[in-house]
């Protein structure tokens, strides 16, 4: 592990209050907390109670401990959040609310609840990066970035969906396994979007600009706000990303540098108004390449075979993948039915965002091709931008069998 993300622990899985700075305390510090008779007491309580070992302390903050463990039945390594006061444990019981309320392949999940020290503490998996320790000491290439980005939509598309807004997406809040793979953290200042709370003291604050400029300015000023608000957010991580490729001056004068400020410029607006959707966001152009797998296979000659148990059947417009009970269907671009459905739903999504595609931003904005292919799951129908990256592959794997009378490994 390089120094750099072991210092970067000190900022995971911990509630960010603005108003309460999180310190990473040396284990030579005479304070209390860190103490190692009182370490050991803790790790003692762990070993006895519960199937845990090798416990090691990694950081502490204004609102809790964190703990490194292994799980001696699975040999899982996880992560064990202990809360320092009664304040902390109503955060913790929070975030847990919201946790048990989200279920979606790019948000954490915790694995269990536990008691120590008479507080209620939550065990979650062990990620070694953050985006921000993958931005500082790795290289991020553009397809990458775009990726990881279409991970985090996915993730508050749901929340959104759901009536929730995080208040702390930033690229320390956001997890990465295997560099590449998306888990968002961090729950302790989530609300919902019918009761949303107050983040800062005082308002107006101009050190809140510097510090805390990756959130919304309606919520740096304690004035009302909702979903939108997250998506400052985002541009905000967006921008970060883009940043790092601005000392290139072939990168300057790309395509690449053009995209991501037309991007950016859909969510870093002062008016919550002209911010778009994350459901908006994964329609962009921004995200094509990721579907550049899929064309149009019309012209292809009807066909049907067997492979692993999947029938791949091509007939008309249609591709349909039956997995025995399950059936799959890629409705090609060129169908009526997916013509149809495709323009219902871009017409959803220019009244959902109705203020900004009437302002001057929209000029910026560009629906993807992706948004002329449609899928259907059962009875539901859906776009290609609506799959997670998951689904995605899964889909990719099955579309490199559409070819004439061979099969592509």
């Amino acid at each position: 592990m390089k120094i750099s993300n072991f210092c970067l622990f000190k900022y995971l899985y911990f509630p960010h209050f603005p108003h309460a700075t999180l310190t990473y305390i040396p284990t030579t510090d005479v304070q209390e907390i860190n103490d190692e008779s009182n370490f050991t007491l803790i790790s003692h309580e762990i070993i006895s109670n519960y199937s845990y070992i090798n416990i090691e302390y990694l950081a502490s903050g204004a609102y809790g401990y964190i703990f490194k463990a292994k799980d001696i039945i699975n040999g899982e390594t996880v992560v064990i959040k202990i809360p320092k006061s009664e304040k902390d444990q109503i955060s913790l019981h929070t975030e847990k609310d919201f946790l048990d309320n989200c279920d979606h392949p790019n948000i954490i999940k915790y694995n269990r609840e536990l008691k120590i020290n008479n507080k209620s503490c939550l065990v979650l998996p062990f990620y070694e990066d953050t985006l921000e320790s993958v931005f500082l000491n790795d290289s991020l290439g553009d397809s990458d970035i775009r990726f990881i980005l279409k991970q985090i939509l996915d993730a508050l598309k749901h929340l959104h969906s759901n009536g929730i807004i995080h208040n702390d997406i930033k690229m320390n809040n956001i997890l990465l396994k295997d560099k590449r793979f998306v888990k968002i953290i961090d729950f302790g200042l989530s609300c919902r979007t019918n009761k949303p709370i107050k983040i800062f003291k005082n308002d107006g604050l101009d050190t809140l600009y510097s510090t805390y400029e990756y959130l919304s300015p309606e919520l740096r000023r304690n004035m009302l706000y909702n979903e939108k608000s997250d998506m400052w957010s985002f541009g905000f991580t967006v921008k970060q990303l883009e940043q790092k490729n601005g000392w290139n001056p072939k990168y300057l004068k790309s395509i690449g540098f053009f995209d991501y400020n037309n991007f950016i410029s859909c969510f870093l607006n002062d008016k919550a108004e002209h911010r778009i959707s994350a459901s908006t966001a994964l329609m962009s152009s921004f995200f094509d390449f990721l579907y550049e797998f899929i064309y149009c296979f019309c012209p292809i000659e009807d066909y049907y075979f067997i492979k692993d148990d999947f029938i791949y059947t091509k007939k008309d417009d249609q591709l349909i993948i039956t997995y025995y009970k399950s059936k799959i269907i890629l409705h090609c671009s060129c169908s009526i039915k997916a013509k149809n459905f495709c323009y219902e739903k871009i017409l959803q999504a220019k009244i959902k965002d109705s203020a900004f595609f009437y302002s001057n931003y929209s000029h910026n904005f560009q629906f993807g091709n992706h948004c002329n292919f449609m899928i259907t799951f059962g009875s539901v129908n859906f776009l290609l931008c609506e799959l997670d990256v998951f689904e995605l592959e899964n889909l990719r794997i099955c579309f490199n069998f559409l070819t004439i009378g061979r099969i592509i490994y």
